[in-house]
């Protein structure tokens, strides 16, 4: 008995065939008419993203997401700030520290946040008493 191969047809994306990595989608119906101007898709590919020169500042949004996904793995922190100024950037890269770290790491560092967050509201909790024990003295 002969086994029956069947082949799929490997069809080329119509993404493929354009050369900016961002691409914008809205939905329409045949005629042209658009459902809603409140959604829109846009679709970032990363391989078809080439970074600036090394050495420059990147100032549109898209490209320093971009750069950030595509550099993230191999750069160092200074490197990735250097190049994305924004403070968004710096919370995505602490964000990526935080999960690269080991379960012991985790554990010390979520030790840490818990400390910092209940003296935050040890001494929020200290000033509010204070002051009203203040305001009654006065009074």
């Amino acid at each position: 008995m002969e086994c029956i191969r069947r082949q799929r047809k490997q069809t080329e994306s119509p993404l493929s065939q354009l050369a900016e990595y961002h691409s914008e989608f809205r939905l329409r119906t045949r005629s042209g008419l658009e459902l809603t101007n409140c959604l829109e898709i846009h679709l970032l590919e990363l391989p078809k993203y080439s970074p600036l020169d090394d050495h420059e500042l990147i100032a549109d949004p898209r490209d320093q997401w971009m750069y950030f996904f595509r550099r993230a793995n191999g750069s160092s922190v200074d490197e990735l700030l250097d190049r994305l100024p924004d403070l968004v950037f710096e919370r995505a890269v602490g964000v990526l520290e935080m999960i690269s770290r080991t379960p012991d790491q985790r554990r010390h560092f979520d030790a840490r946040l818990k400390w910092e967050l209940d003296e935050n509201t040890r001494s929020a909790c200290w000033r509010v008493s204070f002051g009203t024990i203040l305001q009654r003295c006065i009074m």
